[in-house]
């Protein structure tokens, strides 16, 4: 095994070629709230208990890369994380007990929800797990369809309620991933505030 030291919160994180050093995205911006779509073109997003968002982040692809965004962008120490629960994951290909994702789908969205819980685990974040249903029935207003909204009502919505936050690609499109993480650290905010505002 060779002599290794266990990760804790309160030591640098490893990456690649050395150390990081964790540095502040916004000066001064206070304690913050993140939200986590643990999908395979999953974000995270932070935001601040004023509602404004602070970063948004594509799925890195790896754990390892997980740990430098983290320590890099300064989110080791959020007041509250909501990730969207994901249950019974279903192998077989195309069921409709899976909503029609492939095999390989549902054993990377596994992964990546076993990978955010194990880095909210060792940093000690505070986390919520919240059902879809749950996050979209508090964030999500009246110009959004109440059953079953498409990802572009999403999309259109977070672009009206936080025009100047990221949604789009490093191609111009917008991803769904990062407008509902942005949904997802709203919900965070609210819960860490005591309630609905």
């Amino acid at each position: 095994m060779g002599n290794t030291t266990p990760l804790s919160p309160s030591l640098p994180l490893p990456v690649s070629g050395g150390l990081a050093t964790p540095r502040v995205s916004s000066p001064g911006a206070g304690p913050l709230v993140l939200g986590i779509d643990p999908g395979g073109k999953g974000a995270i997003a932070a935001m601040s208990l004023s509602g404004d968002p602070l970063g948004i982040w594509d799925w890195p692809g790896s754990a390892a890369e997980l740990w430098e965004l983290v320590a890099g962008e300064s989110l080791l120490k959020p007041r509250l994380v909501a990730m969207e629960a994901q249950h019974g994951f279903f192998m077989s290909r195309g069921s409709s007990e899976n909503g029609g994702r492939s095999a390989t789908i549902n054993f990377n969205l596994g992964c990546n929800y076993g990978i955010w819980q194990g880095v909210a685990a060792v940093l000690g974040w505070p986390m919520i797990l919240v059902s879809t249903a749950a996050w979209r029935k508090e964030v999500l207003d009246s110009t959004v369809p109440a059953s079953k909204p498409q990802k572009s009502d999403i999309i259109a919505f977070t672009r009206r309620r936080w025009p100047t936050a990221e949604i789009a690609g490093p191609r111009g499109g917008a991803k769904d991933g990062r407008a509902e993480a942005l949904c997802l650290a709203e919900y965070a905010r609210q819960r860490a505030r005591g309630g609905r505002s």
